[in-house]
C-alpha cells in the first residue's frame, strides 16, 4: 500500500485522542495484540487489514487503502448498536449467562460504537482503578473458547459477576483473579465456581 506511513500515524493519533489501548484495539478487530503492533509499525497492513480498520472502527476505507481524503471521512458510518446494561441492584443476577435474575426488556440500553457487544457492565468499586474506575462501562462479549489470559475480563461467578485481570491458578481447573489496585488481594475460584467469562471490548470512562 501507499501512503501506509501517513495511514498509520492517523491511526495512531486517534487511538491516541480516543484512550484506546492496543489491548482494546486488538479485541474490536479479532486479532492479537501482537498483530496490532505489526499493522500499527506499518509491516503487514495490506488491504485486509484497511478494511478491518475500516469495518470496525468505522474509518474511511478509501483513506486506509490510499491515504486520500480523511480517517474518518467518507461514507461509512460507524458501527453502532444498542445493547443491555446490567443494571447495579442486579450486578450479581444474570443476563445472557449470568446466574440468575433480570431478564433483558427489564434492563436500559445503551449505544455501542464496537461491533459485536453482546451486554455492558458498569464498573463498582475502586477494584480495578485507575484504568477501569467507577462509573465506567465496559462492552462485553462472551467467551466461548480461548481465554485471554491476563487480560481483562468479566466472570460470573456463583457470588456474582467481577471485572478482573483472570489467569491460570497452578492447578487444573484453578483460575486466579487478580485487581489491577495492588490494595486488593487475588481471588482463587474454581472452574466449578465460574457460570461464565466475558471478554471487555472496550471501556466507556464516564
Amino acid at each position: 500500500m501507499d501512503n501506509t506511513d501517513k495511514v498509520v500515524a492517523a491511526i495512531k493519533a486517534y487511538l491516541r485522542e480516543n484512550d484506546i489501548s492496543i489491548t482494546e484495539a486488538a479485541a474490536r478487530l479479532g486479532v492479537s495484540q501482537q498483530a496490532v503492533s505489526n499493522q500499527l509499525s506499518g509491516r503487514k497492513f495490506g488491504a485486509n487489514v484497511a478494511r478491518n480498520w475500516a469495518d470496525s472502527f468505522g474509518f474511511n476505507a478509501s483513506f486506509l487503502m490510499t491515504g486520500e481524503g480523511t480517517l474518518q471521512g467518507g461514507s461509512i458510518t460507524p458501527p453502532a448498536d444498542t445493547v443491555p446494561i446490567v443494571p447495579y441492584a442486579v450486578r450479581g443476577g444474570a443476563l445472557q449467562g449470568f446466574s440468575e435474575g433480570v431478564e433483558e426488556w427489564e434492563c436500559e440500553r445503551i449505544t455501542s460504537p464496537v461491533r459485536g457487544a453482546e451486554l455492558a457492565f458498569e464498573v463498582t468499586g475502586d477494584s480495578m482503578a485507575p484504568g477501569f474506575p467507577a462509573g465506567t462501562r465496559v462492552l462485553l462479549k462472551k467467551v466461548k473458547s480461548v481465554i485471554a489470559w491476563g487480560e481483562v475480563h468479566v466472570i460470573d461467578t456463583v457470588d456474582g459477576p467481577v471485572l478482573k485481570r483472570i489467569d491460570q491458578g497452578g492447578t487444573d481447573g484453578v483460575f486466579i483473579l487478580r485487581s489491577d489496585n495492588p490494595a486488593y488481594q487475588p481471588i482463587v475460584v474454581s472452574r466449578e465456581e465460574i457460570r461464565g467469562v466475558w471478554r471487555v471490548l472496550l471501556r466507556m470512562i464516564q
